[in-house]
């Protein structure tokens, strides 16, 4: 995992704590776990955790922990397993160096449930409450399931987070509705007979539903930095790809649990239930939302057991998130996943890109889409951001005007853009070095306000760095009469914009040294094309290739140099001794 500013966030689930020692039966029940949790495989996974978090910064630790569900195996029926599963959790605590035990985000399994305590909510999930009372986790209150809300976006600057808890093992043990007539006959007979009894001879359903008491709490972001948005649950809302016979395979009302999350911006789904790491992304088109769904590996259970750190970014990253897979050994599992966050545009791209064909798709939109991602890497950076934007608005015209079948011929705004590109150079206190070749009479003509030299010469008559200027020229330049009181007017013009400048004579270069160029600041390499007395076209290169070139052959040219305005000749007497 790259150190890269983020909320990192610790994702495991379904623990499946199980007593520290087997019992042989509980209530008259044989409710024995099929395996237990070996303490030992627990502590090598926290000494292997506090080993695998030293690679990092305690800044890139995770800030939280997501559990989603399954704390323990068979609903508590024996108080150590909860017991186990709270001390564990509150060594992560203490291994994360978490403040406080709050941040560490808890939701109920079906597994956490106490499957024969009745129907009543309350008597079913009180083992589990009373359990989690340490850490956040959405709670049962009078007015019945209470989703826990936490806004999360003090913890890491520029970083927007919420995420939602939510219950899912609504109806975990209730009995079969379809024998709710003869439950009612037995009562009658066998008056004072324990429920629990009663409800033990028939067979128990594991029903999991969110319900409108809880979808009704889910309220659209108050954060006005657009957040990114987590829901947490046990059950998956969408199928698994496991083959399993049973009553019920799904949260039974997750269609309308999507719609509602989508409907509120919610980015992310995280549950746990079926041991499978899986990760799906739904797409609603008439809505024009997508949300990611992410089911996370049991910790501890069965051949993909591990865990996933979860990488939150801010606004500067093409992702939202990044989701990091590791085995319980705390290796890499899988390639990280980065998540886009369409708000929602990548579906419109593939839908856009599905009536292209494959070759035109690699020819054409893969090179086009690869700009894109470096112009963007590019702007990050201030100085270049007003620059590029300009360059970027034409060529996104020019792609517009192609695809509807228009042309437009016009000259390049080589004038503006350069504009911009001197005053980068003036931010960063850089200096500007020009080199170019028999371009006497395009000087002169900077003279007239209207001439396209003038446009060019206004934005270095501004610049207050140090400049320099290069002027190469062929003999004709230095020995006809005509021409020589040509380059004193225009040397001289130079040197009254506090240009330092020097003459080079073609003779003393070579074919592969460049002689027209410029080098602005550090970080630019201007190439200049085209008539000498009519607009010249201008070719930016960023590419360090290009400019460790372009430096040498500067650095040829100056050596090459004739005369220069910062030594003691006169320029007048540097021709009469170079003429004679």
């Amino acid at each position: 995992m790259a150190e890269i500013p983020c909320l990192r966030i610790l994702h495991i689930s379904d623990l499946h704590f199980t007593p520290s020692i087997r019992r042989e039966e509980v209530w008259g029940k044989q409710i024995v776990p099929k395996e237990m949790l070996a303490e030992d495989i627990v502590q090598k996974f926290l000494q292997d955790f506090k080993r695998f978090l030293e690679q990092f910064s305690e800044d890139l630790w995770p800030k939280i922990v997501i559990v989603s569900g399954d704390l323990v195996e068979t609903g508590g029926h024996d108080p150590g397993e909860f017991e186990r599963a709270k001390n564990f959790l509150s060594e992560l605590a203490i291994a994360l160096k978490l403040p406080d035990k709050k941040r560490i985000f808890v939701v109920p399994g079906n597994h956490d449930v106490n499957w024969y305590k009745g129907v009543d909510l309350k008597d079913r999930f009180a083992d589990y409450f009373n359990a989690v009372q340490e850490f956040s986790s959405p709670d049962l209150t009078e007015t019945g399931l209470t989703i826990y809300h936490q806004d999360l976006s003090n913890l890491v600057h520029n970083i927007s987070l919420e995420v939602t808890l939510f219950i899912s093992p609504t109806y975990s043990g209730v009995p079969d509705p379809t024998v709710e007539e003869i439950q009612h006959r037995v009562r009658k007979l066998q008056e004072g007979i324990d429920e629990k009894e009663i409800l033990g001879d028939f067979r128990l359903l594991d029903i999991a539903a969110i319900g409108a008491d809880q979808r009704t709490q889910i309220q659209p972001p108050k954060n006005g930095d657009n957040p990114i948005r987590i829901a947490v649950l046990h059950h998956h809302l969408l199928p698994d790809n496991q083959l399993e016979v049973s009553q019920f395979e799904s949260v039974v009302d997750a269609g309308r649990m999507l719609d509602v999350l989508m409907a509120n911006n919610y980015d992310l789904v995280l549950t746990g239930h079926k041991h499978n790491r899986r990760l799906v992304q739904l797409r609603n088109k008439e809505r024009k939302g997508a949300i990611d769904v992410y089911t996370a590996p049991s910790l501890f259970k069965d051949e993909g057991r591990g865990f996933t750190i979860i990488d939150v970014h801010g606004t500067a990253s093409s992702y939202y998130a990044t989701l990091n897979y590791f085995d319980l050994n705390c290796h890499p599992k899988l390639p990280p996943q980065p998540l886009g966050r369409d708000s929602r545009i990548l579906p419109q791209v593939s839908e856009v890109c599905a009536d292209i064909s494959p070759i035109e798709q690699e020819e054409i939109l893969l090179p086009v889409l690869a700009s894109v991602r470096d112009y963007t890497n590019i702007v990050r950076e201030t100085a270049f951001e007003s620059f590029f934007k300009g360059i970027w608005e034409q060529v996104s015209e020019d792609l517009s005007n192609v695809g509807h079948k228009r042309l437009v011929f016009r000259s390049p705004r080589i004038w503006e853009q350069w504009k911009n590109l001197v005053q980068v150079a003036q931010n960063r206190n850089e200096e500007i070095k020009l080199a170019s070749k028999n371009d006497l009479d395009f000087w002169l003509s900077a003279k007239r306000p209207l001439s396209e030299a003038a446009k060019y010469s206004e934005a270095l008559r501004q610049f207050q760095g140090n400049k320099v200027r290069i002027l190469v020229l062929d003999g004709v330049y230095l020995t006809n009469e005509e021409e020589i009181l040509k380059c004193i007017e225009v040397v001289q013009d130079m040197i009254q914009q506090n240009f330092q400048v020097a003459l080079v004579p073609v003779k003393n270069t070579t074919n592969d040294v460049m002689q027209d160029f410029g080098i602005i600041g550090d970080f630019a390499l201007s190439i200049f094309e085209g008539r000498e007395d009519f607009t010249r076209s201008l070719r930016e290169s960023f590419n360090e290739d290009d400019l460790k070139k372009a430096r040498r052959d500067w650095q040829t040219l100056w050596e090459s140099r004739a005369w220069d305005s910062n030594g003691t000749e006169e320029l007048k007497d540097f021709f009469h001794r170079y003429t004679y």
